[in-house]
């Protein structure tokens, strides 16, 4: 199975970007193991799909905490980062489980990740506090935030 995308599924159909609309409470997503909830008390639900790349066809679809301004996949296609500007955090999805398997505070209003030469590692723009987050992504943690003085994109 090769994977194109992770689509933020939350109101219209606009050929394969959906949205939903029957979010009617601001709740948190569960996590798999269903003992504890992931993600800020007040975040909403919004979904990723995950796309098979031959057919089109959605495999998967993942709640999240909150709405998602951005994707990624890291460059071994293990893992997959979205962040939430209005939750002050990202989400982690394990690709190899299909799971929601956390979500980590990173600083005020994130903006965008990417991948370095590490695939266990993000980088994460937060626009609200100037900082970039370094990301581990097995421990679920922040390793440290570099001082960028302005918004960084």
């Amino acid at each position: 199975m090769t994977l194109v995308a992770l689509i933020l599924i939350a109101g219209i159909t606009v050929g394969i970007l959906e949205r939903r609309t029957a979010i009617s409470r601001l709740v948190r997503v569960r996590c798999p193991s269903g003992n504890s909830l992931i993600g800020p008390a007040d975040a909403g639900i919004s979904l990723l799909s995950v796309i098979e790349a031959a057919s089109g066809e959605i495999i998967r679809r993942i709640e999240v905490p909150g709405a998602v301004h951005h994707t990624v996949v890291s460059p071994d296609g293990r893992y997959a980062v979205a962040t939430h500007p209005s939750g002050d955090g990202i989400s982690i999805v394990d690709l190899t489980s299909m799971t929601l398997t956390g979500f980590v505070p990173t600083g005020s209003m994130p903006n965008f990740a990417a991948f370095g030469s590490d695939p266990s590692v993000v980088y994460v723009s937060n626009a609200g506090n100037g900082t970039i987050s370094e990301v581990d992504l097995g421990r679920g943690i922040v390793r440290c935030n570099l001082v960028t003085g302005t918004a960084p994109e």
